[in-house]
């Protein structure tokens, strides 16, 4: 089938709000873990590799994601952190 050019334009105009709109929902839903994390790190202590490791498999990152809930979580007790 052959897109009209009245249909190109129509899809070009929609193409990029949708795309901003569709980053702009990732983000707020996100920006909680985020927030969590950076307090991690500043006030905590937490080093920056463990918060990393945990931060990965709940985007996606990991492969087998898909598969598997992640379970990492960063248990800090007194001084010393760890991943769990």
């Amino acid at each position: 089938m052959r897109f009209l050019v009245l249909d190109r334009y129509i899809a070009r105009e929609l193409v990029s709000p949708f795309a901003f709109g569709c980053m702009l929902f990732t983000f707020f839903l996100v920006i909680d873990r985020i927030y969590d994390l950076t307090d991690l790190v500043i006030t905590k202590g937490v080093p920056f590799y463990l918060v990393d490791r945990s931060w990965l498999p709940a985007v996606g990152h990991d492969e087998n994601a898909s598969r598997k809930p992640s379970t990492n979580k960063i248990v800090v007790v007194g001084e010393q952190s760890t991943l769990t």
